[in-house]
């Protein structure tokens, strides 16, 4: 952890503990009997009202990141087998390498007797190269495929 997550997370508990009532501004040597703060116990705040507490995981850059399982899925990749109506959905789709830098675009998609994607055409440059469907996923969010091989592995293919 580093040292401004350590200060933060020290300044956090102080403001937390400090608005509980637990540090008191009253002086200790002070024993005045007109004095009747001391006599009195501590203000506290009921735990009813204060809001649920969610886990947290400290992360690099100091800043935490909720655990909160309500939280948006990341975008998800789905096998090509399981891409409805794969001609016109994965048309002109952009095809990322294993790196997720982009090498190419779909400009043809090839499907079997069973009516799934066989392989796809993606040219890269001024060729085109047929790869083949079990190496490569969907995601549909970003109308993108990925595939399992370098931009070099993908060049070779014939």
């Amino acid at each position: 952890m580093n040292l401004v997550s350590k200060a933060l997370i020290g300044a956090a508990a102080i403001a937390l503990l400090g608005g509980c009532g637990m540090f008191s501004k009253s002086d200790s040597t002070s024993s005045s009997s007109t004095d009747t703060a001391s006599n009195t116990a501590p203000s506290t705040v009921p735990s009813a009202n204060l809001p649920p507490m969610t886990a947290t995981t400290p992360v690099e850059g100091g800043m935490p990141a909720s655990a909160d399982t309500n939280a948006a899925p990341a975008a998800t990749a789905i096998a090509l087998s399981e891409v409805q109506n794969p001609k016109q959905t994965l048309a002109h789709a952009t095809v990322k390498d294993i790196k997720g830098e982009a090498v190419g675009e779909v400009k043809s998609v090839r499907v079997g007797k069973d009516g799934k994607v066989a392989s796809v055409s993606v040219a890269v440059g001024k060729r085109t190269f047929a790869l083949k469907s079990d190496t490569l996923t969907y995601v549909q969010a970003e109308n993108t495929i990925m595939s399992q091989q370098s931009k070099a592995e993908i060049t070779k293919t014939k």
